[in-house]
């Protein structure tokens, strides 16, 4: 069991779970083309508005629908479970700065939109997030918790502490996690710390702890994660990244972790791009096992920077809206079409691991006109 169990952390900490060799490089369907946009756009001209996900899993269907203000910045998420009579609705409302600084969750009951929490930000000028203050609401509108989280920077700008503080109203109990960062002359982060907190002492302690090392080109080659806390779910995780010479991106990962039985796990992914750069493919491996593959499909002929909703990943002061799926579709070179996680016997019924494996998601443009 608790080798299970182990195994289980394991696989949650990845973005996704390893793989198998890759054989192509190009998805099905997939030709080298012109890389150019539909109206040969320059950098925030958009094309086409991101309208909506649809993720199709074995545990059922969730889409995802934005809708955008009058400045093209998304302004509201309307998201849907199969099944489920109560929609969930995100309003975002940013500043003069353009920072987007709160945050408000609704449940759609009967027609009524129901305030389930609300949370605002503090930013610097250069779009650092200070604190968040997030309060979650029980019946009768009433404050139930209260999440606060504050970042403190050194003189290069880097996050050198990360503090939360969660106060339940009822009780008037505070619980309080702290993260801490290192990092070398290159302001490369090396080190990172997750404390757990002893509330009648009020003292840290660490639990998880990371460390990295980088290779000549300054990309991350290797790191360790120990877990000291007494669980079973305690031991040591390993990972080895692989770049490609031409361009450097992430050819391969090998994941190892043993916990308190002492036993070692590996899993590994491996992962395919094509000619622009576009990830296309992830096989996954655990213990010389293949278990399945997640497989990426574009519109080659726009690029991810014409198209609006998809120009918010990385940049200062968008945290609220860095959420997962919206992310991947973001870090790819042209605009994402479909991601297909199947096992190995071709379809995604029945997978484990991570949350790419075992689903379909298809991502739905409006064109602007």
């Amino acid at each position: 069991m608790k080798k299970v169990v182990f195994i289980q952390i394991l696989l949650c900490i990845s973005l996704v779970a390893m793989a198998q060799k890759v054989q192509r490089v190009l998805a099905p369907g997939q030709e080298p083309a012109k890389f150019t946009t539909r109206r040969n756009l320059a950098p925030g001209q958009y094309a086409y508005r991101l309208d909506s996900i649809v993720n199709v899993a074995s545990y059922g269907t969730t889409s995802f629908h934005y809708s955008y203000d009058k400045q093209g910045r998304i302004a509201a998420l309307i998201m849907r479970s199969e099944g489920d009579p109560t929609p969930a609705k995100y309003i975002y409302c940013y500043d003069k700065r353009g920072f987007c600084v709160g945050e408000a969750q609704y449940e759609v009951v009967d027609g009524k939109d129901v305030l389930l929490g609300e949370t605002l930000a503090v930013f610097t000028d250069e779009g650092r997030m200070m604190k968040t203050e997030k309060k979650l609401y029980g019946n009768a509108g009433k404050v139930r918790q209260i999440v606060t989280d504050s970042y403190t920077y050194d003189q290069r700008g880097n996050c050198v502490e990360h503090m939360t503080q969660t106060l339940i109203t009822m009780s008037n109990t505070l619980t309080k996690t702290k993260r801490t960062y290192a990092y070398n002359a290159r302001n490369q982060q090396i080190e990172e710390i997750l404390y757990g907190h002893k509330v009648q002492e009020d003292k840290f302690f660490p639990n998880i702890t990371t460390t990295r090392e980088y290779d000549q080109n300054d990309r991350v080659s290797h790191y360790t994660m120990i877990q000291t806390t007494g669980l079973v779910e305690d031991g040591t995780i390993e990972c080895f990244i692989e770049y490609t010479e031409q361009n450097g991106q992430v050819v391969r990962e090998t994941r190892k972790g043993n916990g308190l039985e002492g036993d070692w796990s590996v899993v590994v992914e491996n992962r395919a791009y094509d000619t622009y750069g576009n990830l296309v493919r992830e096989d996954y491996e655990e213990n010389d096992q293949y278990y399945g593959s997640a497989n990426y499909y574009y519109d080659l002929a726009t690029k991810t920077e014409n198209v609006q909703g998809l120009d918010w990943y990385g940049k200062p002061g968008m945290t609220f809206l860095q959420k997962k799926m919206l992310v991947q579709a973001c870090k790819c070179k042209c605009r994402l079409m479909r991601i297909n996680g199947v096992n190995p016997l071709g379809d995604f019924e029945g997978m484990r691991g991570s949350s790419t494996v075992g689903q379909d998601v298809r991502y739905y443009y409006t064109e602007v006109k």
